[in-house]
Parts: C-alpha cells; sequence; structure tokens
C-alpha cells in the first residue's frame, strides 16, 4: 500500500530499504504536486494531458488600459499662449475655475506658446491596473500619447465649473501626456477639486503610481 501525506512532506523513500526514488524535480511536494493535479482535473486530467488531448495555457496578464470613447475638439486658428489661458481664478466669470496651479506646470510649461492646429480627436481610456507613465505611454505609443496643452483646455472650459462631461470630476485624476518648453515629454494631471481645477505637471521617469480607476488620453 502506498504510503500516506498530508500533502507537506518530500517524497518519501520506498519501503522496502532500496534507494530513494528519484525524479528530475524532486523539490516539489507531494502538496505542491497534488495541487497541479487538481489543477488540470485530478488522475484524468493527467491522462488527458499525457496524451495530448489537454493544453496547458499561461493566464494572460488583465490588460492596462480600457478604452471607452474619443472626444473631438475644433480647430483654432490663433497660436495658445499657456501662461494667458492657465492661470489660478476661481471668479463665477472665469473661462476655467483654476484653483490650484503646480510648481512644476508653472516652471516647465507656462512659458509655451502652442501652435494653430486643426481639428483633431482625442480617445480616453480608463486605467485597468496600477501603473507608472512609461508602460502606459509604450502601450499607447508615444506619437498617440503627446497631446497639448491648448486640447486640455478645451476639455476644461467644457467642464469650467466641475459639472459632469468626458473628464472624471470625482477627485480622480485625468492624465495628459505634453512636451514642456524643453521638449520633453511630461505627464500633466488634471483634478477636479470642491474649489476648482488643480493642473500640474510630472516628469514621465517618476516613480510616482497612477491608480486604478484614473483616465488617460490620447491622440485618436
Amino acid at each position: 500500500m502506498p504510503p500516506t501525506t498530508s500533502g507537506r512532506g518530500k517524497f518519501p523513500a520506498d519501503s522496502g530499504g532500496k534507494e530513494d526514488l528519484k525524479m528530475k524535480y524532486g523539490e516539489l511536494t507531494l502538496g505542491q504536486v497534488e495541487a497541479i493535479v487538481n489543477k488540470i482535473g485530478g488522475v484524468d486530467g493527467v491522462r488527458r494531458l499525457l496524451a495530448g488531448e489537454l493544453s496547458v495555457r499561461a493566464t494572460e496578464e488583465s490588460k492596462l488600459l480600457e478604452l471607452l470613447g474619443t472626444v473631438t475638439i475644433p480647430a483654432r486658428a490663433e497660436r495658445f499662449v499657456v501662461a494667458e489661458k492657465f492661470v489660478v481664478d476661481t471668479s463665477e466669470n472665469a473661462k476655467v475655475k483654476i484653483s490650484y496651479l503646480g510648481e512644476n506646470l508653472k516652471a516647465l510649461f507656462l512659458g509655451k506658446t502652442e501652435n494653430p492646429m486643426g481639428e483633431s480627436s482625442l480617445c480616453y481610456h480608463k486605467l485597468c491596473r496600477y501603473s507608472r507613465d512609461i508602460p502606459i505611454i509604450s502601450e499607447l505609443g508615444e506619437e498617440k500619447a503627446e497631446t497639448t496643452l491648448a486640447e486640455i483646455y478645451v476639455l476644461l472650459e467644457r467642464q469650467r465649473n466641475g459639472k459632469k462631461g468626458v473628464l472624471l470630476t470625482n477627485g480622480a485624476a485625468n492624465i495628459f501626456y505634453v512636451r514642456n518648453i524643453h521638449g520633453d515629454l511630461c505627464a500633466v494631471l488634471a483634478l477636479c477639486r470642491e474649489d476648482g481645477w488643480l493642473v500640474n505637471a510630472y516628469s514621465v521617469g517618476s516613480p510616482r503610481v497612477w491608480n486604478v480607476g484614473i483616465l488617460v488620453f490620447s491622440r485618436n
């Protein structure tokens, strides 16, 4: 009769005083082997696997981004002077209620002017896994990941008081990738607070990890 086991021991020597049983993966415990057998459907699953009737496939990693939709940005005939548009103003007459501009944004973007551009279309995606910027940009492709401050401003204007729209207004981040005055791609954050929009910028090489459920915008 074969020896019984709790599933935690190593493979035993046989009871006849012969040499220990040898196997290629002797570091496995009986418990691990039992778990594998259970995973593939018990003894019948083992027989089917050995007969070539059953295959084992690695589980695919969950996707990083889920496309939710697209939004159209109208053509712009004039140059977009960032310092004239991105200003802290929470008055009732403000075109966009901006309550805070981060130091990085002010240092890296307020000296920028963007050229006129035709009508454009942006995609917005939900982030499905915690992630830094580099994997997100890699999945989008750097060319498609790049957007502009003028496009961000159009979306902010449409939700100037934090009303519902394409941008999240529940305190979660809306992320865009924009080139700064030095030509480096940065993550630009737009976040809606009770007193207005918070806008800041971060290096894409930052160790900052974005939360699941935020929106990421890219070119269509």
